[in-house]
Parts: C-alpha cells; sequence; structure tokens
C-alpha cells in the first residue's frame, strides 16, 4: 500500500477519466456479507449505474427535505432547553457528540423513508445501534487490511447467528427491522407512496433487497460523520474567543431578518462567516479519516515514483488538511479568516482540496453531502443563535479515538441562555394583511372588514360595530383593526369562524411581543379598554366585567359561584368553532391593584386562540369558562392574584405571565365532572413567570404562589418554563381557610423541567402539595393535541389553533 499526500495527485486518482478502482478493501463496508452496496461496490461501471439509480433520491424535493431537517433542528432545540439549559439555580452540562447522534440518525431516518427514529425525543440510544457501530466500526477498519479472511469468515455459517436480525431486540437489527417495516408498506396491493429517499428507492426499480440494503447504507455512512463534523465545528468556535466572537456577531446581526424557527438554508449560504467556519471545522478535523484506497491494473506514476499494477493507494486526510503549500503556514491552526481572505486562485486550490472530504468531483463523491451541510450550518446557526456554549474542562475538552472517523467520544459544553425568548417566532399567517400599506386591506383574506377611529376609507369606527354587522353564520370574516385605544367591550357570539387583526409592522419585521425585559412597556399598536372590577359584587356576575367575551349568549358565558359555577343549561349550543385574535391587547386596568375580578378575557363554550397578543388585569385576568377551550402563542398575561383560572382548557406556549403582585396564586382552576375522562386544566409550556417590572421584583421575591385550587378537580402543569425569583420555593398553595385546602386526590398542581432561580426542587417535593412530574406522567398533558377536546370528548380538536404555530414542533 501507498499513501499519497499530494492533493493534485489525489484529484487525479480520484477522478472520474482515472483507471483507479476502489480497492478489495472496501469490503469491509460490506452490511451483508453477500452482497455489495453503494458504498463498496469494486466495478466502476456497476458503481456507476447503482449510483444513477440511488441519486434522485438524495436530491428529489430539496424543499420538503429541508422542512423534515427544520423539525428535526427544533426538536434539538427543545431537548436543549428541556435538559441542558443551566440556570443560576441549576448548573446542567451535555455531551455535544452523544446530542449531535441523536439529531443526524433523527434526520437521516426522516429524510430516508418518512419516519424519524426518535432519538431527540427520548434523548438515548434507544435501540443501542449507535454504540454498537461505533464498537464494530475498529475492528471492521482493520479487517479491511486482511479483506480476503474478512469477506471468508463473514461469509461462513458459522458466523450467520451474530449478524443483525430484524428480530432483534438491541442493537442494528432493530433498525434494520424498522427498515424492512417501512420497505413492506411501499409494496403490494396496499403499498403507500411517501415523499422521501426510499420511495424514490422503490421507484427505480431496485430489486427490494437493493432498496433495504441501500437504506441501511443512508443510516450507517450519513451519520457519524456529520455528527463529528457539528462537534468539531462547535468546539473550535468555543475554544477560539476571536472566532466566537466574530461568528457571534454575524449570527446577532442576520437574527434580525432570517426566517425563523429554523434559518433557511439558501440565508445561511449568505453567511460568508458561518460557511467559512464550516470549511475550516472539516479540514483542521476531516470527520472521515479511512484509508479508502484505491487501486489500477496499470502501472501507475504516483509523485514521481512507479506505482505496480494492483497496489493501493491511500490518503491520510489529517496530513493532508494540513499541507501548508495549500493552507498556508498557519495550517496547523483553526482560522476561518483563511476563507474570507484568501486570493481567487487560493481560494479555489484550498476548496478542492477540503472538499476531497466528501470525495468532491470524483465518481464517488458523497450523494448526501448537500444534506449533510444542511444539517451542519443549521445546528450551529441555531444553536450559537440561542445560547453561549463553553466547554466543561477545557484542559481536557474532549476524548477521541481515530478508527476511519476521528470521533469526539466526549464533548462536554456548558450552555447558557439569554433569558429573551429566542426561540419563539410571531405568527406570519397574516402578515401581508396586517402591515401598514397605502391600501389597508392589501393582502387580506375575502371578507375583511375595516375598522378606523380616523380613516375615512373605514366601514366601521369601533370593533364591536364590525362584529354586529356579520351573520351567524359559518362563512369565516376577518377585521381589520387600524392602529389606536378603542375603549369598548368586545362580545362574539357567532359561531362561524372570526379573526381580529390588530395592524401592525411587528410580524413582518420578526418582532417578538413576549420578549419582555420587565424594563419598558410591552404593546401592540391596538388596544381595547375597558376598565371594570366586580368589587363588592357591584355586578351579578363577573363577566360583565369583561374587555372580550367569546360565548353563543349570556348564560354559557356566566362564570358563577363557588366551586361549581353557573349551571349552564344542557341544550346551551356551542359558539365560535374558530376565532383568532392578533396582535391585539386587551386591558382592563381599573385600580393598579387587585380589586375584585376584572376580565380582560372570558372564553366559554367556543375555541379561541390567541396570537402575540396582551391581556392586563390585577385579579381574574383570564376566564376560560364551561367547555371553553383557548391557545395563547407568543403572548403575555399580566395579572397579580388568580389571574388564569375557570372550567375549561387553556395551553400557554412560548409566552409570558407577568406578575404584577402576589396575591392568592397565578392558576385557580375548576374541576368538573364528566361522562368521560376530561382534560380540562391550564398547561403553561416552553414560557417565562417573571416580576412585571423591575420595581417590584424586590418586593415579591419568594412570595408568588403557582395556584390553588378552586376545588378539588384543580388541574394546571408548568412545563418546561423559565420561574424568575418571585416564585414561592414551595411552588403552589391550598387555599387557605377552606378542608383539606381543597385539595383531593384529583387534584393535580405539578411542574415539568422548569427552571430558573424561582425553582426550588427540594422545597417543591417536600411542600406535599406540588407535584413533579416525570415523563410519563407529563405525557398526556405535554401538546395542545394531547388536551383540547370536542364538548363531547373526543380528541383531537386543534383544527382551530394556527396550522403554522403547529408546524414549529414542540416539546414532547
Amino acid at each position: 500500500m501507498v499513501v499519497c499526500n499530494d492533493p493534485t495527485e489525489l484529484r487525479r486518482v480520484l477522478s472520474v477519466s482515472s483507471g483507479f478502482r476502489r480497492s478489495p478493501w472496501y469490503s469491509c463496508l460490506r452490511l451483508d456479507p453477500s452482497k455489495d452496496n453503494v458504498l463498496c461496490t469494486p466495478n466502476n461501471k456497476v458503481h456507476q449505474q447503482l449510483r444513477s439509480y440511488l441519486k434522485p433520491g438524495y436530491t428529489l424535493g430539496s424543499d420538503h427535505q429541508e422542512q423534515l431537517v427544520d423539525e428535526q433542528i427544533m426538536k434539538l432545540v427543545q431537548l436543549v432547553e428541556r435538559e441542558y439549559v443551566s440556570t443560576k439555580g441549576k448548573f446542567r452540562t451535555m455531551d455535544l457528540v452523544r446530542v449531535s447522534q441523536y439529531l443526524v440518525h433523527d434526520v437521516i431516518s426522516s429524510v430516508g423513508f418518512g419516519r424519524y427514529f426518535g432519538y431527540l425525543d427520548a434523548n438515548d440510544d434507544l435501540y443501542g445501534a449507535i454504540h454498537i457501530v461505533k464498537t464494530i466500526t475498529p475492528p471492521l477498519m482493520v479487517a479491511g487490511l486482511f479483506h480476503s479472511i474478512f469477506v471468508t469468515v463473514a461469509k461462513s455459517p458459522f458466523m450467520k447467528p451474530f449478524l443483525p436480525k430484524p428480530s432483534d431486540k438491541q442493537g442494528l437489527g432493530v433498525v434494520l427491522g424498522i427498515i424492512k417495516g417501512q420497505v413492506e408498506k411501499r409494496y403490494g396491493a396496499k403499498k403507500i407512496e411517501n415523499r422521501d429517499v426510499l420511495q424514490s428507492f422503490v421507484d427505480s426499480s431496485l430489486p427490494r433487497d437493493m432498496v433495504e440494503s441501500e437504506c441501511m447504507v443512508q443510516i450507517v455512512a450519513g451519520t457519524a460523520t456529520t455528527a463529528t463534523a457539528i462537534s468539531s465545528a462547535i468546539f473550535h468556535v468555543s475554544s477560539n474567543p476571536g472566532v466566537y466572537r466574530k461568528l457571534q456577531e454575524e449570527i446577532d446581526a442576520a437574527t434580525k431578518t432570517v426566517s425563523r424557527p429554523v434559518i433557511s438554508d439558501q440565508q445561511a449560504k449568505d453567511l460568508p462567516y458561518l460557511q467559512a467556519v464550516i470549511r475550516e471545522a472539516l479540514r483542521i478535523w476531516p470527520p472521515s479519516a479511512a484509508l479508502q484506497p484505491h487501486r489500477s491494473d496499470e502501472d501507475e506514476l504516483i509523485c514521481g515514483v512507479k506505482v505496480p499494477a494492483q497496489t493501493d493507494v491511500a490518503w491520510a486526510p489529517f496530513t493532508l488538511m494540513r499541507n501548508k503549500a495549500v493552507f498556508g503556514e498557519d495550517a496547523d491552526m483553526f482560522n476561518p479568516d483563511r476563507w474570507i481572505d484568501a486570493e481567487p486562485g487560493r481560494f479555489r486550490e484550498m476548496e478542492l482540496t477540503q472538499g476531497m472530504v466528501f470525495f468532491s468531483g470524483s465518481r464517488w463523491e458523497c450523494m448526501g453531502k448537500k444534506l449533510a451541510y444542511m444539517e451542519i450550518t443549521k445546528s450551529l446557526f441555531e444553536l450559537f443563535r440561542r445560547y453561549d456554549l463553553a466547554m466543561l474542562n477545557p484542559v481536557e475538552p474532549f476524548t477521541w479515538k481515530n478508527y476511519a472517523e476521528p470521533n469526539m467520544l466526549l464533548l462536554t459544553l456548558a450552555l447558557l441562555p439569554t433569558l429573551s425568548l429566542t426561540a419563539i417566532v410571531p405568527v406570519h399567517s397574516y402578515t401581508r394583511c396586517q402591515r401598514n400599506t397605502q391600501n389597508p386591506l392589501e393582502g387580506c383574506p375575502p371578507r375583511t372588514l375595516y375598522v378606523s377611529q380616523s380613516d375615512e376609507r373605514a366601514q366601521f369606527h369601533t370593533i364591536q360595530s364590525a362584529i354586529t354587522s356579520i351573520p351567524n353564520n359559518t362563512v369565516p370574516y376577518t377585521i381589520l383593526v387600524a392602529p389606536g385605544t378603542y375603549t369598548e367591550q368586545l362580545n362574539v357570539t357567532r359561531q362561524g369562524p372570526l379573526t381580529l387583526l390588530g395592524m401592525t409592522d411587528r410580524p413582518w419585521g420578526s418582532g417578538l411581543y413576549a420578549d419582555v425585559d420587565g424594563k419598558s412597556r410591552q404593546e401592540n399598536d391596538v388596544h381595547v379598554y375597558w376598565n371594570s372590577a366586580n368589587h363588592d359584587a357591584v355586578f351579578p356576575d363577573n363577566v360583565y366585567t369583561g374587555v372580550l367575551t367569546i360565548g353563543p349568549n349570556l348564560n354559557a358565558t356566566l362564570t358563577g359561584s363557588g366551586p361549581t359555577g353557573f349551571p349552564v343549561p344542557e341544550d346551551t349550543p356551542f359558539g365560535c368553532t374558530d376565532f383568532r385574535a392578533y396582535n391585539i391587547d386587551f386591558r382592563n386596568e381599573y385600580t393598579p391593584y387587585a380589586n375584585g375580578p376584572a376580565h380582560a378575557l372570558g372564553v366559554s363554550r367556543a375555541n379561541a386562540g390567541f396570537y402575540s397578543c396582551g391581556f392586563y388585569s390585577y385579579q381574574d385576568t383570564v376566564y376560560i369558562g364551561k367547555l371553553g377551550n383557548a391557545y395563547f402563542y407568543d403572548s403575555v398575561v399580566a395579572g397579580q392574584t388568580d389571574f388564569l383560572y375557570g372550567f375549561g382548557t387553556l395551553y400557554i406556549e412560548k409566552s409570558t405571565l407577568a406578575l404584577r403582585g402576589c396575591g392568592g396564586g397565578i392558576t385557580a382552576w375548576k374541576g368538573t365532572n364528566t361522562t368521560f375522562h376530561n382534560k380540562y386544566g391550564v398547561y403553561i409550556s416552553d414560557s417565562r413567570v417573571v416580576a412585571a417590572n423591575s420595581s417590584i421584583a424586590s418586593e415579591i421575591e419568594d412570595k408568588c404562589s403557582l395556584g390553588r385550587p378552586w376545588n378539588e378537580g384543580h388541574r394546571s402543569v408548568f412545563m418546561n418554563t423559565y420561574f424568575d425569583p418571585s416564585i414561592l420555593p414551595a411552588g403552589y398553595t391550598p387555599w387557605k381557610g377552606q378542608p383539606n385546602g381543597r385539595i383531593g386526590p384529583n387534584t393535580t398542581m405539578a411542574v415539568y423541567h422548569v427552571y430558573g432561580p424561582g425553582y426550588d426542587g427540594a422545597a417543591a417535593e417536600a411542600s406535599d402539595v406540588t407535584k413533579v412530574f416525570h415523563r410519563r406522567q407529563v405525557t398526556p398533558f405535554r401538546r395542545p393535541i394531547n388536551v383540547f377536546m370536542t364538548p363531547t370528548g373526543k380528541q383531537p380538536n386543534i383544527g382551530w389553533i394556527d396550522p403554522y404555530v403547529l408546524l414549529l414542533g414542540r416539546s414532547p
């Protein structure tokens, strides 16, 4: 064997026109000892024909593939948020190598055959397959040097019991079983067709056994190298302060304009320093370092030396990628600027040499190269956009071994977030309609009514007059509201879909509403005020205080009194099936303190979604009545006493609960007995609970209860949510002065993976009131699809939630 490290000679050896072919060394890459695959086929013509069958699958539907990658990138972010973000009160670390492996396996399985494995969801090597591959790779690389013996042994009947089988419970056999199951669905009378690589293989007329084999190749060949590249890039950036600073500056500047929740592939390609970092990471730490020899049937002249026919010609990528004649005198140094400052000729030579990592330009070029680059660029951008990353042990930052792939075995990082909700994005569903334009209805859907207090072109000058004008049918209507302060009560009784849009440029500019800093007043451009409180029972019911009330009639919306509330007649119809509001503030500022119930919102027997909205009051801010379903996203709810209460179902996501003081609790839910198992309750996910402003933060430290039960059926769960120091260490509290504090066997007052200086896990556990959920306990309530139900208890019931937010992905 001859090892060559001259880039020009190696490109000639690997070129399409050369007479070289793969060495028998590649036989060690057979996944099935009896047949070759695209990784090991030695015959050039057979290999080229096989590539012609497979390549369309790797380029088919790039937009669709990018969407699948984005979904897994968001799952990565959710895993980091859930398990690894450090706070003042809790220090956490993450093994980046392991988590990167989970990401790339879930991506390749999702893109490959339409079902992701779920490593990120479970945060675990589910089948032990990753461990098995890492374990068997070293002996396989050595076995390639003794290929004749290896092939003989591998084909021996004595080896058959040790080979992976679909019936295995652990290891590669489980993966093989999943692949066989997915392939099975693509054949026969009831076959299905998906937009994935597997379907392309099936459509290419490859034999079925080869389809299964090539699907397995995707999993084995396209994962460890990409994971190593991600880990290497983050390590080198984290250990070079100057590089870190430049990259962070570029990412911070780009964050204002790039797509959310995940940067697009094209936008990432347009960031020069990010691309330079990736090129340099692939150069300084090539993710594939096997010998990968080739041979010619004729004598060859290699670097001026005659090499006899049938002699293996291999490479040593670590040496090649530090060639000072190509990369400069500082070739041993991680320096992305070399890609920024290089003259065109030098840049081209470096690019050609570095591209050999993927065998670019050769007949053996990696077909998954574009997908790998996409995973690397997106994961780097999104991690550095959201977190400060630091190595746990700079003296010995990682351990590694080089056996074909120079895998980092352990790279432990600490991740520190900013307090801003950087993982959220505004909803863009009506961005064109909401923008301030010369024609206010430009980009708006059909049947849009325009409300303005000053614009003569407006059909209405109050919001309620526009609502009243709409017929009570099932035809969707939209109301666009111009900026201003509207002093009125809003009542929505119609059954058909209705959308209220606040005119604003905020979503267009990716402005977030829930990103409250406690120092400045957060406002939308449209405010609806109605200052009223049921102080000393001046009204017959709390509903009369509401700024916005959604329900089919008065009886349906009445709160009533006591733990069971108003007995709504059973024949009461259901109200609005799909109400939505965007970028509007609803304010009930009767007094600057809790002085009786003062609703900003009431939803009963209706479905209502609110996006980038604000709800401001002090007591009983949000009421979700019987059979009411409400969903909040990127919104702010401000209050002091029991400001989330009701009988129905409320799911708050990626929002801020702003504490204007401490009284009673944040939540005060009333359970209802039904003939079916219901999910009525309030669920706060991936959000923040913070003091409303800096002036009261010190006054309420350690004083605010997460909630108290209005009756024994109370259910509330805070999930993956940040608590500032305002929160009472014990979490929840009983209802003082009531038997057993209104706590019974069906009371659920729980937290799951909450964090921040306001969370005291030991105090919560010791309280005997706060339940600290584990994954299995929280699963029935984790997502909107898990909790929202129809009046008769059927699920799912999420068709009324803006599909844009459902595409963003959620913590499992």
